[in-house]
């Protein structure tokens, strides 16, 4: 009986479950002037790039999750923005969604 009970609730916990397909990517962070955060999210957004924590300092601190590709595409991208990133630091390398 218990056998049999816990096998049903496994089955139906697996029949439930949802494939979650993760990349290998990074985290980073960059600071923009708060004149050109409105930019910087735009673009970030139009690029599937997801924002996971912004700081409000002296100027605005953004941590985000990147594939390999976005963050090289930014970096040769960096100069012509119609924003300006500096101090841009990849964190760690995570799985990202």
């Amino acid at each position: 009986g218990l056998v049999r009970a816990y096998s049903e609730a496994a089955s139906k916990a697996i029949a439930n479950t949802e494939i979650i397909f993760k990349d290998l990517g990074l985290e980073i962070s960059f600071e923009v002037n708060y004149s050109d955060l409105s930019k910087a999210k735009y673009y970030l957004e139009q690029n599937n790039i997801k924002i996971i924590k912004q700081e409000f300092l002296e100027n605005v601190k953004l941590v985000c999750e990147v594939t390999n590709a976005k963050l090289k595409e930014i970096e040769e991208k960096n100069n012509n923005f119609n924003f300006t990133i500096f101090g841009l630091k990849v964190i760690c390398e995570k799985y990202i969604s």
